[in-house]
């Protein structure tokens, strides 16, 4: 385990065992206060927590929590269903399969370059509604089939889709492991996982209701990624932050943000950072 981590869980002694292995295998001798310094750390940084239920204490970890799961589902929901709806393209399934799985890896670097350039927040939301606007395209192009342009363009379509997709996938990890403070990000992470992937349990009868009109897939689809773009857009950017330590860190991160604020800068750092840097 990371010394952060033992110590915000109030484990001082493992983590001196760690900081002076960390030391040794740089080369370096660790400061004869250590031990003291440690201690101090843990006091100042420890609380008490308790799992899924800290996600909750307060009224703006709530939303926080409650905004960052809709966003996940957003990307889980319409990245699975992609995968189903195969069947629905026009053209070889298999080859639209293969595809689809060929543009996951550009979208990977696609969200973890735009992320760090542009923000989370705003990356995540701009490739969400820039799906909306692909699914949008789609709706019409499913009525013609018989023309030799529909077929290609709905392929090439999905296929940016599916890229987009995956980035605000990574996108979304990203801003869940930032914005939830050390001692309940396992508990943040794991919620808006099992969240987002039990509404996209129901997702394959979504694609199913294709074979009575081929458009309710990719409308659904839409309308799902116009709800994540809006929740994501009310998260509050982490990119050159200094990221909360508490959960009172937690909730208070980004509230003084305003809405249409591009990467802010946060000159005051969080409580028990603040601590952390004076010892």
């Amino acid at each position: 385990e990371s010394p952060r981590w033992m110590i915000s869980k109030g484990k001082g002694a493992g983590a001196t065992k760690i900081l002076r292995e960390i030391a040794a295998y740089n080369g370096v001798t660790a400061p004869q206060d250590l031990d003291s310094r440690v201690e101090k750390l843990v006091s100042a940084t420890k609380e008490k927590t308790f799992g899924y239920a800290s996600l909750f204490s307060s009224r703006q970890l709530t939303i926080k929590t409650i905004v960052m799961t809709i966003g996940m589902t957003a990307s889980a929901f319409v990245y699975y269903q992609m995968v189903i709806n195969v069947s629905n393209m026009m053209g070889n399934t298999f080859l639209n399969l293969f595809l689809l799985g060929l543009v996951e890896g550009p979208g990977n670097v696609l969200g973890f370059v735009l992320s760090n350039k542009f923000g989370r927040r705003w990356t995540h939301c701009v490739l969400l509604v820039v799906n909306s606007i692909f699914f949008g395209i789609i709706t019409p192009l499913v009525y013609y089939p018989e023309t030799a342009w529909a077929g290609p363009m709905i392929s090439v379509l999905c296929m940016c889709i599916k890229m987009n997709i995956a980035a605000t996938f990574l996108i979304g990890y990203l801003q869940a492991m930032e914005l939830f403070p050390t001692p309940i990000r396992a508990s943040g992470l794991g919620f808006c996982s099992i969240i987002s992937q039990i509404i996209s349990i129901g997702g394959p009868y979504i694609i199913a209701l294709g074979i009575f009109d081929r458009k309710i897939p990719y409308l659904v689809m839409c309308c799902v990624c116009l709800v994540g773009s809006l929740a994501v857009s009310f998260l509050p950017e982490t990119v050159g932050a200094k990221l909360p330590e508490t959960l009172q860190d937690a909730a208070n991160f980004g509230a003084k943000d305003a809405y249409f604020s591009f990467r802010p800068t946060r000159y005051e750092a969080p409580a028990a950072q603040d601590k952390m840097d004076r010892i």
